[in-house]
């Protein structure tokens, strides 16, 4: 039970505490703000080398599967081996 004098009564023992309280200085929050950007720009930069290697890697793909094609297109158009 929490009674308006800060006391939490077990029993028949009185405990007092105190609540903990966080104290930031302006300097604290801008230092947590540049924190927090520079933050958000790597993760932008790192998911912008993502896209950019999935994009050079499915081109390739796609550069692989059109070469292939061509090849396969090729052995049919030839003539019978004599």
């Amino acid at each position: 039970m929490l009674e308006n004098n800060r006391t939490n009564l077990e029993g028949d023992i009185s405990v007092d505490y105190s609540p903990v309280a966080f104290t930031y200085t302006r300097d604290d929050a801008d230092e947590l703000v540049d924190k927090l950007k520079k933050n958000r720009d790597q993760q932008a930069s790192l998911r912008l080398k993502y896209q950019t290697s999935k994009a050079m890697a499915d081109a390739e793909r796609i550069s692989l599967l059109e070469r292939s094609e061509d090849r396969l297109w090729s052995a049919f158009r030839m003539p019978p081996s004599s």
